[in-house]
């Protein structure tokens, strides 16, 4: 979940407000406006439409001032559906698969490999900037940039070992600064697999 609170006082950008006049009701232009604002694909568009068309009835009926589901998410099923998802998007990054392991030197970890690859394989590692933590004691990356958004920034890192790029969302007191040299971390239950070719979701 999250609190939207929270979000309303530092990144109110990321909040869509739709205007509907209850004596009209909810308008098909309405969902349209929603799909396109968090750019959900046509599949997952037709999805969200007929869940949100039962809110307002329940909303009016028993006189709400708020009407929250938490958490209501997007499970990626592809990584073109998954880099559609969020802003920013998910990091990519690519992985070798050897033992029942994927060694993905982009975060240089090693994780448990998903069913249905065979060792010697490539997968693709995805893992939301929110998702990373920079560590302060690691030498495995360098930060390129920083963009300071309030309550939040973003840390652009480079890995020393792949070049790869990876953005990593910063919260508190202590950020990191651009030419810092850190290390990265993750709780693994938090990355996505994808097969190279087809982008079809692996876990």
């Amino acid at each position: 979940g999250m609190n939207i609170e929270e979000v309303a006082a530092t990144t109110p950008e990321k909040i869509i407000t739709v205007h509907i006049d209850p004596t009209i009701g909810l308008q098909a232009h309405h969902l349209r406006q929603l799909c396109f604002t968090m750019q959900l694909p046509p599949e997952e568009a037709k999805a969200l439409k007929p869940f949100i068309q039962k809110l307002l009835p329940v909303f009016c009926d028993y006189d709400c001032s708020l009407l929250e589901i938490n958490p209501l998410v997007v499970t990626p099923d592809n990584k073109f559906v998954a880099g559609f998802i969020g802003s920013p998007s998910m990091n990519f990054m690519s992985g070798s698969v050897s033992s029942g392991k994927v060694t993905c030197e982009g975060v240089a970890s090693t994780l448990d490999a998903p069913g249905g690859v065979v060792d010697g394989g490539k997968v693709e590692v995805g893992l939301r900037p929110e998702h990373l933590e920079i560590d302060p004691e690691g030498n495995t990356h360098r930060v390129d940039l920083t963009e300071a958004l309030g309550g939040v920034s973003y840390a652009y890192v480079i890995s020393e070992k792949t070049g790869e790029r990876l953005v990593v969302e910063e919260r508190g007191d202590t950020r990191s600064s651009e030419g810092d040299i850190v290390g990265l971390k993750f709780e693994p239950r938090r990355a996505y697999f994808f097969e190279v070719d087809s982008g079809k979701r692996l876990r």
